[in-house]
């Protein structure tokens, strides 16, 4: 009961922090669709994502000091299991990662791949910071081609990505 307590007081303080100048409907538009600041080197490591000749597979962003950092950057051609691997089983992420499949007639296809982890586990008020800022990241990321939010690793691991593909 008292843990419910202090995350009901959490999402509260949470909501009060929003409305602070704002008038009557601009709580809506704020938790909708927060515009975090990025740190400068996001973009160049989703650019080196993105590029076919780019030297990275994968960036891991977080948000951290009400701003956007990459946490993690994964080599070119540094596999899958290793973005799941660094997942953190308590916190929210922000991914991208550059996947290379083959399809149901056996052409190899590739697609910029965004993912969204927000593990079951993440309280409420974490939730709601990751959860206000991902349409405005997703908006500047230009070239992501599918978005998946995942809230265990049954939802990321490959072959539950793969089919998400097929069903696009």
């Amino acid at each position: 009961m008292g843990e419910q307590v202090e995350s009901i007081q959490g999402f509260c303080a949470l909501i009060r922090d929003l409305r602070v100048g704002c008038g009557d409907n601009c709580l809506e538009s704020k938790m909708a669709d927060a515009n975090y600041p990025m740190n400068s080197d996001c973009m160049d490591v989703f650019n080196a994502v993105k590029n076919p000749q780019g030297n990275a597979q994968f960036v891991i962003f977080k948000v951290e000091n009400e701003s956007i950092a990459v946490e993690h950057v994964g080599p070119a051609h540094a596999p899958y299991a290793q973005l799941v691997s660094l997942l953190p089983p308590n916190e929210p992420r922000f991914c991208v990662y550059d996947y290379d499949f083959r399809n149901d007639e056996g052409h190899q296809r590739n697609k910029l791949l965004f993912i969204f982890w927000t593990p079951d586990t993440v309280g409420s008020r974490m939730k709601m910071v990751y959860a206000t800022g991902v349409k405005g990241l997703v908006r500047r990321l230009q070239g992501i081609q599918k978005e998946v939010q995942a809230t265990d690793l049954s939802e990321v691991q490959a072959s539950a990505i793969e089919a998400s593909f097929r069903f696009a």
